[in-house]
């Protein structure tokens, strides 16, 4: 987790988050990542609710956008997620070896909200494999994989 706090405080210190700020009145709601899955870099995206809009913060860029359906956002509270991204990760690790040996994972999605760790892999057999795990007490929620066209 200490990863996420130093990459948070990077961009609450940032010129461009702070001439944000002082506009919006907006907490944050998740944190995003993806990436090749033997390659997990730290290019966090910081994601902001502010009256019917996302402000995206990573470490190189900034991007504003409307959100098209009602969705009721909680504020993601650094301070109370329990289980860190490196966890998570483990789960994720033994639940592959137990029921997913045969798959080849090629890219990796992440997601963090106020209840979850939402991470879904893209194997080079065009499935995705998706894990929830509750973020305060790292139990698994949910896992399917499917293929990637049955979301077409």
């Amino acid at each position: 987790m200490k990863g996420l706090y130093d990459n948070l405080k990077k961009i609450e210190n940032s010129e461009r988050f702070k001439e944000w700020k002082k506009k919006h009145k907006g907490f944050l709601c998740s944190i995003f990542l993806m990436c090749n899955a033997d390659d997990i870099d730290e290019n966090w995206q910081f994601d902001f609710y502010s009256n019917g809009k996302i402000a995206s913060f990573s470490n190189n860029s900034f991007s504003e956008s409307d959100i098209f359906e009602k969705h009721s956002l909680k504020e993601l509270k650094l301070n109370e997620v329990k289980i860190g991204f490196e966890d998570a990760l483990k789960t994720i690790g033994k639940l592959k070896e137990e029921k997913y040996k045969s798959e080849n994972f090629d890219k990796i999605i992440i997601v963090l909200d106020s209840d979850v760790w939402n991470i879904s892999y893209i194997t080079k057999s065009f499935r995705i494999f998706n894990v929830k795990i509750d973020n305060k007490d790292g139990k698994i929620i949910e896992e399917s994989l499917k293929p990637l066209f049955s979301f077409v």
